[in-house]
């Protein structure tokens, strides 16, 4: 990052745009301030300024008040609009005091007579870029307070997408930029690809592999240091990669971790030629140095869950070998629980822990035998009392299993009752999690709806009466609404 900020602290004293309709004041008066070491661009008429400050950024607008295309007045409006930061100055050979009013109520620090001798203007000038030097050390505290509290928000949040789309967002936002991307390493680091986009890169080139060894940010991933592009790059470590033809301006930063690239972050301006400030480079630095370990984590995390996911299904898998009958219950269960789970707005940890323990609700059942699950008739009292055992049985097999969300607790309770009336603890109301009062009632309805060894199915109108008629009894009347309201109202099928 610092070799980013060196070169734009190098740039001239400031850039001022001067917009008078007499050519033989522009032109000395540029001149002039050009020996002094500002940056400047003369217009005869206001409209053509304004179209240019659309399209690049001036610190400084010094405009004749009097004007045939605009007045003054009117030209530092429109240029305040475009750019709250703008420092505007009036000239003027014609002052009162009502001029002065009117020129501070457009938003002007000062006013200056013609004719006027450089060693008054300079003093103005000075001050008005140190008010700019303020206005944007502002608009910096800002945008880096707004980017921690971005950090605060994703610090805690395991979806990959949601934070890496909260991150294109806020990079656009931040540096009023076109396009955003950001692109991660496969896991053989072979190529990089387009995980997440903002503004006018399009959502259907997410996905897209492009090699390691090509392209500005494959170069950037491989030697771990930003690139700020400005037109043509005529870089010779880059040769002879070159942006595309319509970025005028880009910044690619890699995301480290551990010493390690996690990503890469690509911020474009393509509609107009304005540079990156160094409080828009040092925002998007701070932006990378806070997310880039999360990112990190969240992708261990993830691969974590997915581990954790797949030996679950295999767990699953031993549970309906068993039981023929019963094949794809648990999957469906935890379909619909996650469904429920969503249309009442629980959190993204607690589906996640609902969508593993409904996989695996009847891994107790390994415990019962095979003939009493394969009964085709009636089970006796006995029997019963053996396949209720499988709740408790579930529980002690996952209490040993380390998940990140309480999986075992769920399972445990998935046959209690609102009213006391469940097993194996005859927990009431809010003595059952949440979650397994979810899985209570996608269990019943999936159950009742199917085929089972001693019965066919009786059907999803049949389940969801038992829902109806038995909510605030034997199950919460919140999931019970969720459930109905699935099916009856959003279309929902097991």
């Amino acid at each position: 990052m610092e070799n980013i900020i060196t070169e734009i602290s190098n740039c001239k004293a400031g850039r001022i745009m001067v917009v008078d309709d007499e050519p033989d004041v522009i032109s000395p008066l540029c001149e002039m301030l050009t020996d002094e070491g500002y940056e400047t661009a003369g217009f005869c008429k206001g409209s053509e300024a304004i179209e240019t400050l659309t399209k690049q950024e001036f610190d400084l607008l010094i405009t004749d008040l009097i004007m045939p295309d605009m007045d003054g007045i009117d030209v530092l409006r429109a240029g305040l609009e475009i750019d709250p930061n703008l420092v505007g100055i009036i000239m003027t050979g014609h002052a009162t005091v009502q001029t002065a009013i009117e020129a501070m109520k457009a938003g002007a620090i000062d006013y200056i007579l013609k004719p006027f001798k450089m060693e008054n203007l300079l003093p103005v000038l000075s001050r008005a870029m140190q008010i700019r030097s303020l206005r944007a050390e502002n608009l910096q505290l800002r945008e880096t307070l707004a980017i921690h509290e971005l950090g605060k928000a994703i610090a805690f949040s395991s979806d990959l997408n949601s934070i890496m789309n909260m991150v294109a967002d806020a990079a656009l936002l931040q540096c009023k930029a076109d396009e955003v991307s950001i692109m991660l390493p496969t896991a053989d680091g072979k190529n990089l690809y387009i995980a997440a986009a903002s503004g006018s890169e399009r959502a259907e080139n997410i996905g897209i592999h492009i090699p390691i060894e090509q392209g500005i940010a494959g170069w950037v991933a491989r030697n771990h240091e930003p690139v700020v592009l400005q037109g043509e790059v005529n870089d010779p470590r880059m040769a002879p990669i070159k942006p595309r033809s319509e970025i005028h301006t880009a910044v690619s930063m890699p995301m480290m971790s551990s010493g390690k690239i996690v990503g890469v972050l690509n911020v474009n301006i393509t509609k107009n030629y304005r540079h990156f400030t160094m409080g828009q480079l040092k925002a998007l630095g701070i932006l990378v140095s806070i997310v880039s370990p999360i990112l990190e984590k969240t992708q261990l995390y993830i691969q974590l869950i997915k581990s954790v996911e797949d030996t679950v299904r295999a767990m699953a898998m031993i549970v309906e070998k068993r039981d023929m009958y019963t094949a794809g219950h648990q999957e469906r269960v935890a379909n619909l629980a996650v469904n429920i789970a969503n249309d009442m707005k629980l959190s993204e940890k607690q589906v996640n822990g609902l969508r593993l323990a409904g996989i695996i609700h009847d891994i107790g059942k390994l415990n019962v035998p095979s003939e009493i699950l394969t009964k085709p008739t009636a089970l006796n009292r006995i029997e019963l009392e053996l396949v209720k055992m499988h709740a408790e049985a579930g529980y002690n097999i996952l209490e040993t299993i380390d998940f990140p969300y309480p999986v075992a607790q769920i399972v445990y309770q998935h046959h209690e009752r609102m009213n006391g009336s469940g097993y194996p603890r005859a927990l009431k109301g809010n003595e059952i999690l949440i979650e397994s009062r979810i899985l209570a009632v996608a269990d019943v309805v999936e159950a009742i709806s199917s085929h089972r060894p001693y019965r066919p199915a009786q059907g999803i109108d049949k389940a969801l009466k038992e829902i109806s008629d038995n909510k605030c009894i034997l199950y919460d009347p919140t999931v019970a609404e969720a459930c109905l309201r699935l099916f009856n109202e959003k279309g929902f099928k097991l």
